[in-house]
Parts: C-alpha cells; sequence; structure tokens
C-alpha cells in the first residue's frame, strides 16, 4: 500500500516538473538588424519562443498581456565603459474582448500609439514579437569614425489586471519573462 502511493506521489512529481513553465524553452531575441535609410538608422528584432502555451491560452481568455522592449544604441569605446548614445523603449498590448471575440493591440512606439482591432491570433504573435523600423537616431548625430552596436531586451508582464482579478489571478505570475539582453554585430556608420 505504502509502495503504491509512494509510486504515485513520484510520478506526480515528475509531471509537475516536465510541465512547469521554468522548464520550458527560454525566450530571446533574434535576428537583430541595423539599417541606414538614409536620414536615420532603423531597427528590425524578433522575439522567439515568447508565447508559450500558458501565455497563448491566458491571451486567449481574456488576460492582458503587454510586452516591453528596450533598445539601446551604444558607442564602442577601447578599454572603458561603452557610451549610449540612444535609447527607445517600445510597448505593445494585446487583450482579447471575449464578448467581440476580437484581440485589442496596442503599439506605443514613443512617439506615436496605433491600435488595431483584429480576430487573426497569428497576426497578433506577429504584430507582438517583430520590432520593424524602428527609429532609433538621426544620421547627423554619429560619427562616421566610430563604431557602434544595439542592445535589445524583451519583458512579457501579465500584471494589468484590474480588482478583483489582480487578486485572483496571482497564480498567473509565471507568465511573466525578461530576455537577457542581445547584442547586434558591431557596425560603422556610413
Amino acid at each position: 500500500m505504502f509502495r503504491a502511493i509512494f509510486k504515485i506521489f513520484l510520478v506526480s512529481l515528475a509531471i509537475l516538473l516536465v510541465n512547469n513553465p521554468v522548464y520550458a524553452k527560454a525566450a530571446s531575441i533574434a535576428n537583430i538588424e541595423v539599417f541606414n535609410t538614409g536620414k536615420r538608422l532603423v531597427l528590425d528584432a524578433s522575439l522567439k519562443d515568447g508565447f508559450s502555451e500558458d501565455v497563448v491560452e491566458a491571451i486567449k481568455s481574456g488576460v492582458p498581456v503587454g510586452i516591453t522592449y528596450a533598445v539601446v544604441l551604444k558607442r564602442k569605446i577601447p578599454f572603458f565603459y561603452d557610451k549610449k548614445v540612444a535609447t527607445r523603449t517600445i510597448k505593445r498590448y494585446v487583450k482579447f474582448d471575449t464578448l467581440k471575440e476580437k484581440y485589442n493591440i496596442i503599439d506605443n512606439n514613443g512617439n506615436k500609439i496605433t491600435k488595431r482591432i483584429t480576430e487573426d491570433f497569428d497576426e497578433v504573435v506577429k504584430k507582438m514579437a517583430q520590432l520593424d523600423s524602428i527609429h532609433l537616431i538621426s544620421n547627423k548625430k554619429l560619427d562616421k569614425k566610430e563604431k557602434y552596436y544595439v542592445n535589445v531586451k524583451a519583458e512579457l508582464n501579465s500584471k494589468q489586471t484590474w480588482f478583483p482579478f489582480n487578486y485572483i489571478l496571482l497564480f498567473m505570475s509565471y507568465l511573466n519573462f525578461d530576455t537577457s539582453w542581445k547584442s547586434s554585430s558591431p557596425f560603422t556608420f556610413k
């Protein structure tokens, strides 16, 4: 009898550990590309493995989810700390309206706020996980002789719930994550 209970306990513990979000793939920043448009420096990047099954389920059930991207342009300085040249914060939020069965996406690019409503979840994932043509700095502020690089980090936050859900949904804190900083290849301004 004791052996059977102990085996059931071990199997249950193994299932909990395997299904634990901590052991899931870690989200990361990928495909950082920096372009010179002639007048300004722009960035493209993407979030990889940021939408686990738990995050997708939370979004589809109506939990508001936000992703904040931190972007830092730095100038390389040999044998010293690299200098910050420009910083940008891009915030994106998605909220599923369960009555209308539509996703509300809010994109705060720092300079302007855009809102989009869609029924397509694939479009939601693409919009939330892609940084496309993000303006970093004017070319006039860059020195052609110096080397630069860009650091990008993402943070997913599901704490944007209202009373009484902020108390009821405490168990959903596992939906939050921070990626590590990812650097682009060093480049010179031309």
